[in-house]
């Protein structure tokens, strides 16, 4: 289902109903832009040098579009009934005060987009207006100290103190603000003398001048009148329409003046009712190399990113406790060995093959049947295709235990290995981020670090170690690279050792690995403040990384190992 500005606040109710039903949701989002280019990425780096190069890479750019399907098990059908929604969602907000974002674009990305039918005069003129929890904090402070300024300042309206202080600001405007001032005061007093008349507008006034109207109306007529702003919806120009109130009226003026404050806050929070509905929830939450969808989910709808990678850890697990990743799913072990490929349109297609067995889906008739249509990069349809190959993922596992398990509940203890492991795009001898442990690093000492000539090319690194047999290069820049030996014969030393002794140039060096490699910060030293999320299940703060034994276990990791020997299989 689509759901737009327009009809946000009608569907809300039920879009929040069927998150607190369901068993799983699936997200996906989409973009203004992936990659500024501003650090390249390595296919050697560790988790916390991607994380600090996604940051950089990421700023700026926008989420343009939300996909959320939420999937309940029916126990008479057998079926899951299916609600698939996709949201636009643009920061632009008319209420005084909201920021107006400034966000970039990428080509390439905005051109894909736009191939695959995205509305782009939609996602603008009918985008979803959302805050984060600091910014929707800030206004709410905003608000309460307006109100409280305000019932203040009518109770104090009548002391000596503020008539002596009306009378100094008056002195000390100039003669022609004195006189706008002495002319408004008569049309007041007339008006305040006409008891037929109950209200009055005053009409043609700049900024400053709606001030000192303002002023004068809190000083000189204290009891009796509330002066409120009224924008012309037609022309947009702004007057002051004055009302005669009792002394309970103006008081309830007050009081209404500030809730529609707050209404109108809400209505700017707008999209992130629904992301926090997720986070407390609680629900497990399905998606596909979802790197980014975490991120910029998180920095949009709930505060900045911390340049900590440790920090980011902690914060993902408190605001989405239970995360899978079906890319991480299809790359080991059991479902890798029957599938060529692990991206999403393939693994949809997949799905529908032997040994795997399609979930069936009921999805009501005012949604679109995604069934019967296949909307890749729609963040809706993607959003449902995850979800499906999950479940179908699940449902697999269930039917290679012994005995088989028929219908494999979310919260089995066999999906407990992928939970909050985050797939590692393009990186050798990594596959994933674990939010929740320590990430395993291989020792890597078959990898060398070169520094050479401007001039140098692949082949030339590949001679100078040709004696060691096949090797990798990893380009780090137009002068460095980082060298992976394949089989390791020699001692890491004895490798230096032997192609320093062969080098003729000075500028030609090489060291260990790991004495090159960026140290992570510890996470203590970061000075990012969490959101206080309105929930109880914040979970310990994630450990430092630690170093793997055996690298050969990277791509089948130990905590995978059942897997392969459980004896119910």
């Amino acid at each position: 289902m689509e759901i737009s500005i327009k009809n946000f606040e009608t569907t809300l109710p039920k879009i929040l109903e069927d998150i607190n039903t369901s068993d799983v949701l699936s997200i996906d989002c989409e973009f203004t832009g992936l990659n500024s280019g501003v650090t390249k990425y390595n296919a050697l780096d560790t988790p916390h040098e991607r994380y600090c190069k996604q940051l950089k890479n990421l700023d700026k750019f926008m989420l343009m579009q939300f996909g959320l399907t939420t999937f309940t098990y029916n126990e008479s059908s057998g079926a899951y009934d299916v609600c698939p929604y996709y949201f636009y969602v643009f920061p632009f907000s008319e209420m005084k005060g909201v920021k107006d974002t400034c966000f970039t674009c990428q080509c390439s990305s905005l051109r894909y987009m736009s191939d695959h039918s995205f509305d782009f005069n939609k996602w603008i003129r009918e985008g979803i207006p959302f805050l984060n929890m600091n910014e929707e904090k800030r206004f709410l402070k905003i608000f309460e100290d307006l109100l409280e300024k305000n019932e203040q300042e009518h109770s104090n309206a009548l002391t000596p103190e503020n008539l002596s202080s009306s009378r100094r600001d008056f002195d000390a405007l100039s003669p022609d603000s004195k006189d706008f001032l002495q002319g408004i005061s008569k049309i007041v007093d007339i008006f305040m003398a006409d008891s037929d008349k109950l209200s009055i507008n005053i009409e043609n006034l700049n900024g400053f001048q709606r001030r000192l109207v303002y002023q004068m109306i809190k000083t000189s007529y204290p009891v009796g009148i509330y002066a409120e702003t009224v924008t012309d919806k037609q022309t947009h120009k702004a007057s002051i329409k004055l009302l005669k109130v009792s002394e309970d009226e103006f008081l309830k003026k007050i009081s209404d003046n500030h809730n529609k404050n707050l209404k109108d806050l809400n209505d700017v929070v707008g999209f992130s009712h629904v992301i926090r509905a997720i986070s407390n929830s609680c629900k497990m939450i399905i998606g596909h190399n979802m790197l980014l969808d975490l991120m910029f989910t998180i920095s949009h709808f709930f505060c900045d990113l911390p340049t900590d990678y440790e920090e980011f850890k902690a914060l993902s697990l408190t605001i989405f406790p239970k995360v899978i990743d079906t890319k991480v799913m299809a790359s080991i072990h059991p479902f890798k060995d029957n599938l060529q490929h692990t991206g999403l349109k393939q693994l949809y297609t997949s799905i529908n093959e032997k040994p795997f067995k399609k979930i069936s889906v009921s999805i009501p008739s005012d949604f679109k049947n995604y069934n019967d249509s296949k909307d890749y990069h729609n963040a809706g349809f993607d959003s449902f295709a995850t979800g499906v190959c999950f479940l179908t993922f699940k449902d697999y596992l269930g039917s290679i235990c012994k005995p088989s398990i028929s219908h494999l509940t979310v919260e089995s203890p066999l999906l407990q290995p992928f939970f909050n492991k985050i797939f590692l795009y393009k990186v050798v001898d990594m596959m994933y981020f674990d939010l929740k442990d320590d990430d395993l690093i291989p020792p890597r000492d078959n990898i060398f670090h070169l520094e050479f000539p401007q001039n140098w090319q692949t082949k030339d690194i590949v001679d100078l170690f040709s004696k060691f047999g096949p090797v990798y290069v990893h380009w780090i820049n137009d002068v460095s690279a980082y060298v992976q030996i394949l089989r390791m014969k020699h001692s890491y030393d004895e490798i230096i050792a032997l192609v320093s002794g062969h080098l003729n140039d000075s500028i030609v060096r090489i060291k260990h690995y790991t004495s090159s490699s960026p140290k992570s910060t510890n996470a203590s030293n970061s000075v990012q403040k969490r959101p206080q999320l309105e929930k109880s299940h914040e979970p310990p703060p994630a450990k430092k990384s630690k170093t793997k034994s055996d690298a050969s276990l990277t791509r089948d990791d130990e905590e995978f190992k059942p897997f392969k020997e459980c004896s119910d299989w």
